[in-house]
């Protein structure tokens, strides 16, 4: 289908990005909660996450605020378990204590109506239900950079977030996510690095794997005694800011040419679409 949000505020099946990783490892963590749940999935976009998550869910509703957005989304997800519905954060249309799990990336951001729309969610929740909702820190995402995303109309520091959270659920844990580029490297050897979970997957399924293996081996060799440097014993980053300093010029310079190729491509892929799903 022809985006008709061509910016990469809205996530699709089939984009290659940094919001890629970003939502789907989102909707991972969110699995986990959603096992035999009746889950709502609130700002479900074009529906991958809502896809995603009924495999696990017992039922899941995906609302989106955009009509045909809606319609689309029930052509392309028909699982039994998944309804789609138009609606709105501050008026979603579900009774009281419908849902064990309200799910909501990057959506308070986009409106200024975030009591409301917390009210909301609470309303659809049951007394034990969970919330699982995420926005992007403006401290970070906007003052460090010196970049105003114009498709959102009010974000929030972390604290203020929390704090908006908090003032509805008495239980909170806190969870930060970071999408880095750059070199990784682990001595194998080790006893000591603590524990990591790995992802890896795509738009039909995110599913824990192996540590990567190394494309590069680095040995540290001596005829004498070697004494190991303890940083040696962890797991070490080196973060490639350039890179993240080359996406943040693009989101300032490239937003015509990203539509323009986005429409001369989308031809492309939608003969992608309709012969990879001929060819299952």
């Amino acid at each position: 289908m022809f985006s008709k949000n061509p910016t990469g505020e809205r996530l699709e099946q089939g984009d290659l990005s940094q919001g890629m990783a970003e939502h789907l490892h989102r909707y991972k963590i969110a699995e986990m909660f959603c096992s035999g749940k009746k889950v709502l999935d609130i700002a479900c976009g074009e529906g991958y996450g809502t896809n995603l998550l009924s495999k696990f869910a017992k039922t899941i509703a995906g609302v989106d605020i955009d009509n045909q957005t809606v319609v689309e989304a029930k052509l392309k997800y028909s699982a039994e378990n998944i309804q789609f519905a138009q609606g709105d954060t501050s008026n979603i249309p579900f009774p009281d204590s419908t849902f064990d799990v309200v799910v909501s990336f990057e959506t308070i951001e986009h409106h200024d109506k975030h009591d409301e729309m917390i009210t909301e969610i609470k309303r659809v929740l049951k007394p034990d239900g969970v919330l699982i909702i995420s926005t992007p820190d403006k401290h970070v995402y906007t003052d460090l950079k010196g970049v105003k995303n114009k498709f959102h109309v009010k974000e929030l520091y972390k604290k203020e977030f929390i704090d908006l959270i908090k003032g509805f659920f008495s239980n909170t844990t806190i969870l930060n996510q970071k999408f880095i580029t750059g070199s990784y490297i682990y001595n194998e050897s080790s006893k000591t690095n603590s524990p990591k979970i790995w992802y890896s997957g795509n738009f039909n399924k995110v599913e824990q794997t192996v540590r990567p293996e190394g494309e590069y081996t680095i040995v540290i060799a001596s005829n004498a005694d070697l004494t190991i440097p303890p940083d040696l014993d962890k797991e070490s980053f080196f973060i490639e800011t350039n890179f993240i300093d080359k996406l943040t010029a693009q989101f300032k310079s490239l937003s015509i040419r990203y539509k323009v190729g986005y429409a001369v491509l989308s031809p492309l892929r939608i003969l992608k679409n309709i012969f990879g799903k001929t060819g299952k």
